[in-house]
């Protein structure tokens, strides 16, 4: 005898006690349906807006590596700046040594 059978030969309380038990177990999966709906929806809106602050990150790299890349570009062309200055104060100097001791004079 299957299980149909079995409840269609069973007593009006048992058919109605397994209805009941039925009806729980409906309303159960649907409150578990609704349940993982809403999760779902909340877990996209998450990854949105992680997603955005991502990208929002991204740029701010991207800006600090432009502004470091600046910067050091600055630095470089100072350094070039007063490495060219150097060599002509250097080239207007002269040192002498007399008996150990070191002169310069600039000329």
């Amino acid at each position: 005898m299957n299980d149909l059978e079995r409840a269609l030969s069973s007593s009006s309380d048992e058919k109605d006690a397994q209805i009941r038990r039925l009806t729980m177990t409906v309303e159960e999966l649907r409150e578990s349906s609704r349940t993982r709906d809403v999760l779902c929806i909340s877990l996209a809106e998450e990854t949105s807006n992680l997603r955005q602050q991502l990208t929002d990150v991204g740029t701010q790299c991207q800006q600090m590596a432009l502004r470091l890349e600046n910067s050091k570009a600055k630095q470089g062309a100072q350094l070039k700046v007063n490495l060219q200055r150097r060599p002509v104060i250097l080239q207007r100097t002269k040192c002498f040594s007399v008996k150990g001791h070191f002169a310069m004079f600039e000329f």
